[in-house]
């Protein structure tokens, strides 16, 4: 009966502001206290004590609204953070490490490969494992929104739309981020690619870097290159699931070479011959990835490269982008005032 009383009420247009931003971001406890503060500015019938008892209690838990709204903003942007989030994890590793203190990641290789045949009290013969390492250093992002709590508060249009903004740019910088993990300005991460690159870990060269144009052939090539790579122990790399990546400008052709059934090739003037077998590269597990940060930052040929990878979770990752412990999801915090009222 209260509330609906209430609709019949006059408000101040503060308290119509914070009322339907709070109905908006579906806020009930702090929609329950804005009625509460409404009842006390406007109820006559209310005795002096009365009064002074809903005046302290007002004052005494008016400091709960930053904080609750700030809790509301953080778990609406981490909602609209995760409903895009970028697919890069797809087709890079993603880690965490516990501090800002540079992590050195190791490991042991050798004494993979198929076991030596032992004669009749013959000798088993130990090999030798070597070990390597690469390491990380965490880097901090952030940005500063001028808004002060009374202007969130009485934005009953949603025209600020703090949270929005603040998971929009946290998926641009993971994006972007990933991205300097594979491309650099000039082309293709050098230490990444190359031809020959070597591997950081077991020290070993491999070729990984070509310049043919994306067609059905050289994904086929790509392919096969890949299945020729062998692991320190000179044993062949099974993998089982691959991840196409290109950029905006290479969407439809990379479409065409993973979805088309037939193969169509112009020949001699202008005659056009139609390949009897299917498509190869339907057959293979790929799935098609398009990147807009790679012609950002690869400002050399990032609108024609193309790549290729391994699925890192089963086959294991090309690079590995970490992030602080309890830290993966974007946060928004606000600034803790140092004003001390005079009345204690």
């Amino acid at each position: 009966m209260q509330r609906e009383a209430m609709e019949h009420i006059p408000m101040t247009e503060t308290f119509i502001a914070a009322r339907d931003l709070l109905r908006q971001r579906n806020v009930p406890h702090l929609q329950r206290r804005m009625r509460e503060v409404n009842d006390l500015l406007i109820d006559t019938r209310m005795s002096p004590f009365e009064r002074r008892q809903r005046l302290y209690k007002e004052a005494a838990t008016t400091s709960d609204f930053p904080l609750l709204f700030s809790n509301v903003l953080e778990r609406q942007m981490v909602a609209a953070y995760k409903a895009a989030e970028p697919d890069v994890f797809a087709y890079i590793g993603q880690g965490i490490q516990n501090d800002f203190r540079s992590k050195d990641w190791l490991s042991a290789h050798g004494g993979e490969g198929a076991l030596p045949k032992v004669l009749e009290h013959g000798e088993y013969k130990g090999i030798k494992i070597s070990e390597g390492k690469v390491t990380s250093v965490l880097e901090k992002f952030g940005r500063a929104y001028p808004y002060s709590w009374e202007t969130l508060l009485n934005d009953n249009l949603g025209a600020l739309a703090p949270a929005a903004k603040v998971a929009r740019a946290a998926r641009r910088t993971v994006w972007r981020e990933a991205t300097n993990l594979i491309a650099e300005t000039a082309g293709p991460h050098a230490g990444l690619y190359g031809a020959p690159v070597t591997h950081p870990l077991d020290g070993k060269s491999i070729t990984n870097l070509g310049s043919r144009a994306l067609t059905v052939d050289t994904f086929g090539l790509a392919v096969q290159d890949m299945a020729d790579q062998v692991d320190f122990d000179g044993e062949p790399i099974i993998i089982e699931n691959l991840h196409l990546v290109v950029p905006p400008a290479g969407r439809t052709k990379a479409f065409e070479v993973l979805e088309s059934e037939t193969i169509v090739a112009a020949g001699t003037a202008g005659s056009v011959t139609i390949r009897g077998s299917r498509n190869p590269a339907k057959l293979f597990n790929v799935k098609l990835h398009v990147n807009p940060y790679l012609p950002i930052i690869n400002t050399t040929n990032g609108v024609s490269t193309w790549l290729l990878f391994a699925d890192p979770g089963t086959d294991g990752p090309a690079a590995v982008l970490n992030f602080l412990r309890g830290r993966v999801t974007p946060e928004v915090v606000f600034k803790s005032s140092d004003k001390v009222a005079a009345g204690g």
